[in-house]
Protein backbone atom coordinates (compact mmCIF):
# COMPACT_ATOMS: atom_id res chain seq x y z
CA UNK A 1 0.00 0.00 0.00
CA UNK A 2 1.18 3.57 -0.68
CA UNK A 3 2.47 5.29 1.93
CA UNK A 4 0.18 8.57 3.26
CA UNK A 5 2.48 11.27 1.07
CA UNK A 6 2.18 9.26 -2.15
CA UNK A 7 -1.38 8.71 -1.65
CA UNK A 8 -1.99 12.24 -1.00
CA UNK A 9 -0.18 13.07 -4.51
CA UNK A 10 -2.54 10.45 -5.77
CA UNK A 11 -5.49 11.70 -4.46
CA UNK A 12 -4.94 14.88 -6.74
CA UNK A 13 -3.89 13.65 -9.77
CA UNK A 14 -6.38 10.99 -10.26
CA UNK A 15 -10.03 10.42 -12.02
CA UNK A 16 -12.46 10.48 -9.01
CA UNK A 17 -15.52 8.63 -9.35
CA UNK A 18 -18.19 8.85 -6.32
CA UNK A 19 -19.14 5.39 -5.01
CA UNK A 20 -19.97 4.13 -1.81
CA UNK A 21 -17.04 3.22 0.38
CA UNK A 22 -17.24 -0.47 1.27
CA UNK A 23 -15.59 0.10 4.53
CA UNK A 24 -17.53 3.47 5.36
CA UNK A 25 -20.18 3.29 3.59
CA UNK A 26 -20.25 7.22 2.79
CA UNK A 27 -20.73 7.94 -0.81
CA UNK A 28 -17.78 9.92 -2.09
CA UNK A 29 -15.21 10.33 -4.56
CA UNK A 30 -12.96 7.16 -5.09
CA UNK A 31 -9.78 8.05 -6.96
CA UNK A 32 -8.10 4.93 -8.65
CA UNK A 33 -4.55 4.72 -6.99
CA UNK A 34 -3.76 1.56 -9.23
CA UNK A 35 -5.53 0.32 -12.28
CA UNK A 36 -4.42 -3.03 -14.06
CA UNK A 37 -4.79 -4.40 -17.78
CA UNK A 38 -7.41 -5.67 -19.15
CA UNK A 39 -8.31 -9.32 -17.92
CA UNK A 40 -10.30 -12.33 -19.11
CA UNK A 41 -11.55 -15.39 -17.46
CA UNK A 42 -9.89 -18.07 -19.41
CA UNK A 43 -12.54 -20.54 -19.48
CA UNK A 44 -15.85 -17.38 -20.81
CA UNK A 45 -13.23 -15.75 -22.94
CA UNK A 46 -16.33 -13.17 -23.65
CA UNK A 47 -16.01 -11.92 -19.69
CA UNK A 48 -13.72 -8.92 -20.13
CA UNK A 49 -12.88 -6.26 -17.38
CA UNK A 50 -10.53 -4.22 -15.70
CA UNK A 51 -9.54 -4.09 -11.82
CA UNK A 52 -9.03 -1.16 -10.12
CA UNK A 53 -7.30 -0.03 -6.56
CA UNK A 54 -9.31 2.56 -4.93
CA UNK A 55 -9.33 4.35 -1.91
CA UNK A 56 -11.86 6.32 -0.36
CA UNK A 57 -11.68 9.72 0.33
CA UNK A 58 -13.00 9.92 3.90
CA UNK A 59 -11.55 6.90 5.39
CA UNK A 60 -8.71 6.51 2.98
CA UNK A 61 -8.92 2.88 2.81
CA UNK A 62 -8.20 1.24 0.02
CA UNK A 63 -10.17 -1.42 -1.70
CA UNK A 64 -10.88 -3.23 -5.31
CA UNK A 65 -13.22 -2.40 -8.04
CA UNK A 66 -13.86 -4.09 -11.24
CA UNK A 67 -14.87 -2.32 -14.36
CA UNK A 68 -16.75 -4.15 -16.98
CA UNK A 69 -19.65 -4.29 -19.60
CA UNK A 70 -23.12 -3.56 -17.95
CA UNK A 71 -24.45 -6.60 -19.52
CA UNK A 72 -22.37 -9.17 -17.98
CA UNK A 73 -23.75 -7.51 -14.42
CA UNK A 74 -27.32 -8.13 -15.59
CA UNK A 75 -26.30 -11.21 -16.42
CA UNK A 76 -24.62 -12.11 -13.43
CA UNK A 77 -27.82 -10.64 -11.59
CA UNK A 78 -30.79 -12.88 -13.51
CA UNK A 79 -28.71 -15.65 -12.79
CA UNK A 80 -27.66 -15.25 -9.09
CA UNK A 81 -32.22 -14.96 -9.12
CA UNK A 82 -32.00 -18.29 -11.05
CA UNK A 83 -29.89 -19.78 -8.68
CA UNK A 84 -32.08 -18.62 -5.85
CA UNK A 85 -35.17 -19.90 -7.47
CA UNK A 86 -33.74 -22.77 -8.30
CA UNK A 87 -32.23 -23.63 -4.60
CA UNK A 88 -35.88 -23.20 -3.39
CA UNK A 89 -36.82 -26.01 -5.69
CA UNK A 90 -34.24 -28.15 -4.81
CA UNK A 91 -35.20 -27.47 -1.03
CA UNK A 92 -38.60 -28.46 -1.76
CA UNK A 93 -37.96 -31.56 -3.53
CA UNK A 94 -35.46 -32.33 -1.29
CA UNK A 95 -38.30 -32.70 1.60
CA UNK A 96 -40.40 -34.34 -0.41
CA UNK A 97 -38.00 -37.11 -1.10
CA UNK A 98 -36.93 -37.50 2.48
CA UNK A 99 -40.80 -37.64 3.41
CA UNK A 100 -40.65 -40.29 0.97
CA UNK A 101 -37.41 -42.48 2.12
CA UNK A 102 -38.76 -42.22 5.88
CA UNK A 103 -42.21 -43.88 4.63
CA UNK A 104 -40.23 -46.59 2.40
CA UNK A 105 -37.85 -47.40 5.48
CA UNK A 106 -41.31 -48.10 7.56
CA UNK A 107 -42.26 -50.73 5.03
CA UNK A 108 -39.41 -52.34 4.89
CA UNK A 109 -39.05 -52.70 8.77
CA UNK A 110 -43.10 -53.93 8.91
CA UNK A 111 -42.05 -56.57 6.19
CA UNK A 112 -39.31 -57.14 8.00
CA UNK A 113 -40.83 -57.66 11.17
CA UNK A 114 -43.50 -59.67 9.38
CA UNK A 115 -40.77 -61.85 7.56
CA UNK A 116 -39.24 -62.69 10.96
CA UNK A 117 -42.59 -63.47 13.06
CA UNK A 118 -45.26 -64.27 10.51
CA UNK A 119 -48.08 -65.18 13.21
Amino acid sequence: MANKQEFAENLGNTTKSAMSCPHCKEFVPCPVMKSEGVQRIIDYPDIVFRRRIRACSVCRTPFATAEGKLGLIDEITNNRELIAQLKKELASKTRSLQRVLRKLQGVLIYEERERDDPT
